[in-house]
């Protein structure tokens, strides 16, 4: 049998080096994930890469997936995904249209919440997420010239 491809593999995407990985807890994690198979990949990790930018064209499915069968899924708290989403910067046209398409599975999520803290912040989430949505081309989202830049390197 043929052995899965890992997603640097997958990807062509370089292992953060070993000194990069002692130095940097992210580095470590990144590299954590790159030797996962996509099916390996935990909602964690899946959270991380959206929240990062880095392999959108894996990580990005995987999260819609994810939200579909969950609403309030997360590994840390209850709505993490929708915050990743979110925070998501790698957006093309299509990508949009797939997460508008899921907006009223999202919606439903609110309703799973005991008022409070977890509920307030998951329909602030949800709410940026559609101004996101709602805006025109590619966004920026407020971020400096050379912050984009590193993000769109891996977009």
């Amino acid at each position: 049998m043929k052995k899965k491809k890992n997603l640097a593999e997958q990807c062509h995407e370089p292992l953060p080096s070993w000194k990069a990985v002692e130095e940097d807890p992210l580095a470590a994690e990144y590299r954590e994930i790159l030797l996962k198979t996509e099916n390996e990949l935990t909602i964690k990790d899946i959270c991380y890469l959206i929240r990062q930018g880095f392999i959108p064209d894996v990580a990005f499915p995987k999260m819609i997936q994810s939200l579909k069968e969950n609403p309030l899924c997360g590994e840390y708290y209850d709505g993490e995904g929708v915050y990743s989403l979110s925070a998501f910067k790698c957006w093309t046209p299509e990508r949009k249209e797939e997460a508008r398409k899921i907006l009223p599975i999202l919606e439903s999520g609110k309703n799973k919440f005991v008022h409070g803290i977890g509920a307030d912040t998951y329909r602030k989430n949800l709410k940026t997420l559609k101004k996101v949505l709602d805006s025109w081309g590619h966004e920026t989202n407020g971020l400096s010239i050379p912050k984009l830049c590193r993000i769109l390197q891996f977009c």
